[in-house]
């Protein structure tokens, strides 16, 4: 169920996004637990426009703090994955993929030319991306390692992946039917572990190809980052019905890395029955200097509610300067589920 949440919460969530957004790269942290020290199922999703030049590399750094189990069995299922891509060999037809996450030997790729190309150093592990559609099929390796030397400074584990040019014949050793990224979503179970009590910083370097050619543009690099408070919760739920108005009142507080999340909207999704998909917007609350927030409404009848607060994005980002030779270019602060409750008329 918290999988259909998520998707629900992330749909309205780009639904009602600026234009701005569909012209920035993006990086979108999702855990399912965000006790500090938990073993967390984690959605790691990226966002490219497809206006933007081709994805040639892409460097995510966990958060120093977090712990990434690089012990998984050869070919152990870590994940379910989805994407999108642009498919220049079949006319520009978008296409959608799913797929999966699975562990690979890193001896592999010790003399694999594209591998070898991407990141020749000795990996810790590799994980192994499966994604395809309608016949079509992308093979994507992950290479996961400890940080070290000045890469330190940016989080403890480094996950790294190369592309093939969509604009390079396959044959030649371009992408198979010419596939440009514009998303990708990795659904990670029981790797990743969450870090102390804060507010974290993933961070992202997307690298482009030179337009047109095989080539990748150094002086094209931009940063995407992704705050991921620890823990992150809606706290202190409380409903109170009135039979003299036949209206409900819910209260809450809204906390994040331990201290108090103002200015915020918390969103209330309710349906008469509890399944998910049933879910339609209810009542939205922003919090104020506390955290806290209430919520009036009519109740003429039960009813299954669901408090969640979508991620939020700045294009300016805020948590200090980048690297990269064209900047942090977004940065998200991820988003939290609260409980899926009843609320209900008494007598």
């Amino acid at each position: 169920m918290r999988k259909l949440l998520f998707l629900f919460c992330l749909a309205c969530t780009l639904a009602g996004a600026p234009s701005a957004l569909a012209d920035t790269q993006e990086l979108l942290v999702t855990p399912y637990a965000t006790a500090a020290g938990a073993k967390a199922d984690t959605d790691i999703d990226l966002f490219v426009p497809e206006t933007a030049a081709p994805t040639a590399k892409v460097a995510v750094y966990v958060p120093s703090g977090f712990d990434v189990n690089l012990s998984g069995a050869l070919n152990t299922k870590i994940g379910d994955a989805t994407g999108e891509v642009l498919a220049k060999g079949l006319g520009g037809t978008k296409l959608s993929l799913t797929g999966a996450i699975t562990v690979d030997d890193p001896a592999r790729y010790t003399s694999d030319p594209a591998s070898q190309a991407c990141d020749a150093n000795p990996h810790a592990a590799v994980w192994l991306l499966t994604l395809s559609a309608s016949g079509q099929s992308l093979s994507i390796p992950i290479f996961v390692d400890r940080t070290t030397g000045a890469d330190a400074a940016l989080g403890g584990f480094l996950l790294e992946a190369c592309f093939a040019s969509p604009d390079v014949p396959s044959d030649q050793g371009g992408a198979p039917f010419g596939a440009q990224l514009i998303s990708v979503s990795l659904q990670t179970t029981g790797v990743i572990v969450n870090a102390p009590s804060g507010r974290p910083v993933w961070k992202g370097f997307i690298t482009p190809y030179t337009a047109g050619t095989g080539a990748s543009d150094a002086t094209g690099i931009v940063e995407v980052r992704c705050i991921e408070p620890l823990p992150h919760t809606i706290t202190k739920l409380k409903s109170v019905y009135s039979k003299k108005t036949k209206m409900v009142t819910i209260t809450g507080v809204l906390m994040a890395g331990g201290k108090a999340r103002p200015n915020v909207h918390v969103r209330l999704d309710a349906a008469a029955t509890p399944n998910t998909d049933a879910l339609k917007p209810w009542a939205v609350a922003t919090t104020n200097a506390a955290g806290a927030f209430s919520i009036v409404k009519r109740l003429p009848k039960k009813l299954y509610v669901f408090a969640h607060v979508n991620p939020y994005y700045t294009l300016n980002c805020t948590t200090g300067p980048s690297t990269a030779a064209k900047g942090c270019v977004h940065e998200d602060t991820s988003g939290v589920f609260g409980p899926f409750f009843v609320v209900k008329p008494t007598k």
